[in-house]
Formats: C-alpha cells, structure tokens, sequence
C-alpha cells in the first residue's frame, strides 16, 4: 500500500495566492518564496474538472525546461504519480481524466505572433510565470485566450518580482 502524502500551501503569502477568488491575480516576493508551487498548487482542484485547460507561460522555453525549473516544479514536485509529461516544443502535463496543461513559451511577444500561435486556443486558467518578462501587449494579447469551457474557467495568475520601470508597477500602482 503506498503512502498518503498531503501537501498543502504555506501559510500568508502562498495561501493567499493559491485560494484566490479573483480572476487576475499578481503575486510577487523574494526569491524562494514558493510562488510558482503556489501557481502550482492552484491547479490542483481545478485538474479534477475533465474540460479544465491550464497554460504556463514563460518568455523562454530554456527557462521552462531547465532543471529545477517551472516544467519540474508541476510535474515532479506536485504531478509526480498523477499526471504524464510530454516534452515538446509545446510541452504537456495531461491528468488521467483528460484535464491538461500546457507548458508555453513566447520568446516573439508582438501581437501577430502570440495571435498566430494560440489562435483558436481556450484556456480556463493561465499561469505567467515572471511577468516581468513579457510586454503588456503580450499580456492582454494571451489574456483573450482565457476563456474555456470547465466550471474553473477565467482565472489568471501571474507571478513577479516587479522592477521600478515595469508596465507592471503602473498597472497595480493605481
């Protein structure tokens, strides 16, 4: 019989970020402070739904694939034992009920490229890790494909470690 592991979010930060009930969420912090397995964790309840579609989002797909990196936080940390990864030039992380998230990255942030690249995509639930990276343009552009079919759809979080110049800065500064 194997052994019942639980793995619930750190108390504050992380909690807060995995529980939200908003439909945009930016969540920033020092580094180690566990914001992507907070994004991770936020997929848990919503993997159960069969129609949930969830996309990661990173400006480079190194930085996706790296050791360590986004790709291992969801599927060996979290996934391990319930999920199968496919590596791709678009990986997958597929749950056994058919539930899905695919691992992006979007290194061509004009609008024509991301519309290029996702057109006709529906996802209920997209992950920007390190918005800092990406332009506002290409924030709103990927915001339009959030919208999928399951009871969990709409929701968007992005996680930062926001700089002084950052669209972003003045997008939350208000």
């Amino acid at each position: 019989m194997s052994e019942i592991i639980t793995i619930r979010a750190h108390p504050g930060f992380q909690k807060e970020f995995v529980r939200t009930n908003v439909d945009v969420c930016f969540g920033g912090g020092v580094l180690a402070a566990g914001k992507t397995f907070g994004a991770a964790l936020s997929t848990v309840e919503p993997s159960l739904d069969e129609n949930w579609r969830g996309l990661v989002v990173k400006n480079n797909i190194d930085d996706l694939k790296r050791g360590g990196g986004v790709i291992d936080t969801f599927s060996k940390e979290l996934y391990s034992s319930s999920a199968i990864l496919r590596m791709s030039e678009m990986p997958r992380l597929t749950f056994p009920n058919g539930a899905w998230i695919d691992f992006a990255h979007v290194a061509d942030q004009s609008i024509g490229a991301i519309q290029r690249r996702f057109k006709s995509s529906q996802y209920d639930w997209i992950y920007f890790d390190e918005l800092t990276g990406f332009s506002w343009d290409a924030f709103k552009t990927l915001l339009t494909r959030n919208r999928g079919k399951s009871k969990y759809a709409g929701k968007c979080l992005a996680t930062t470690n926001p700089e002084r110049e950052s669209w972003i800065r003045e997008f939350i500064d208000w």
